[in-house]
């Protein structure tokens, strides 16, 4: 038997002693032990995260523009991770590092597959990444913390693996369906760099020896 991970769609009952439902979101996956199926012909995205424990996390790792973040992002893509997912998983399509996060480095990523796999899609992840761990300590030198892996189907909280600090919040584009960190006012982002008080930023903010000073929820006032 189908075990969905969502629940299906309800009709509206709103006549006679039939009591109104709400309608439910829609059934995305269907899984058994054998086989996963997005609805409605999607293909089936899979987040999720690993920690390295032998890499130092710089500041440089939140921008993405910068030389740091570029070389370990091709060294997962291009030489480690992503020939061994295309080798060891049926229907594998697209592998996307989100970001990386402090502590030490932890690496968020998704992954993107056909709209059938012959396989439960979440427990062959995780089986191929433990594999993975092994693989990178012995051949690569890169020793990653079996216990912190976090494999999800795609889920109604696309926030949580976006690395946003205390100074923002996650927001979901409303076009683009992706989360995105949004800077509470009086703080602003620079290179793609965590969000930072524009007080500390921008020197010149104020005037005339005046203070610069966040009021939480209003911005910066002088």
């Amino acid at each position: 038997d189908m075990v969905s991970t969502e629940t299906m769609d309800l009709q509206d009952y709103g006549s006679g002693d039939h009591p109104e439902t709400t309608v439910v979101p829609p059934l995305k996956y269907l899984t058994t032990p054998s086989m996963t199926t997005a609805s409605k012909g999607k293909e089936l995205v899979v987040f999720f995260s690993l920690r390295v424990t032998n890499m130092v996390f710089s500041d440089d790792l939140f921008n993405k523009s910068s030389q740091e973040y570029k070389a370990l992002e091709n060294r997962f893509l291009e030489l480690q991770l992503l020939p061994y997912l295309q080798s060891n998983l049926t229907g594998f399509k697209q592998l996307e590092i989100l970001n990386f996060r402090n502590g030490s480095i932890v690496v968020n990523s998704k992954m993107k597959f056909a709209k059938s796999v012959p396989y439960n899609i979440t427990q062959a992840v995780h089986c191929v990444l433990e594999e993975f761990c092994s693989a990178a300590s012995q051949r690569l030198h890169i020793d990653i913390d079996t216990r912190s892996l976090d494999v999800e189907p795609d889920q109604a909280d696309p926030c949580k693996f976006l690395a946003c600090n205390e100074f923002s919040q996650c927001v979901v584009n409303s076009r683009s369906k992706e989360a995105e960190c949004l800077c509470d006012p009086g703080y602003i982002s620079l290179d793609g760099l965590p969000c930072q008080s524009v007080c500390n930023l921008q020197q010149a903010y104020c005037l005339n020896g005046e203070q610069c000073e966040i009021i939480p929820g209003h911005g910066a006032i002088c």
